[in-house]
């Protein structure tokens, strides 16, 4: 696993892992790099406000 910060960019697939092991697969991004929206596991309910500057360093990718 790499951490996402490193990776750099968010696209439809990834499969990102908090440091409790939770995962979530980005199946939507809606808006720019201004604002976007990422939804998780096709989930209305799961889509949050993406904030790189707030990233923790500890969300991974798992490919």
């Amino acid at each position: 696993m790499q951490k996402l910060k490193e990776v750099g960019y968010l696209e439809k697939g990834m499969v990102l892992v908090d440091v409790d092991g939770k995962e979530g697969k980005v199946t939507g991004l809606y808006g720019d790099n201004d604002f976007m929206m990422v939804e998780f596991d096709n989930n209305q309910n799961r889509r949050i406000l993406w904030d790189w500057e707030n990233l923790s360093d500890r969300v991974y990718v798992r490919r």
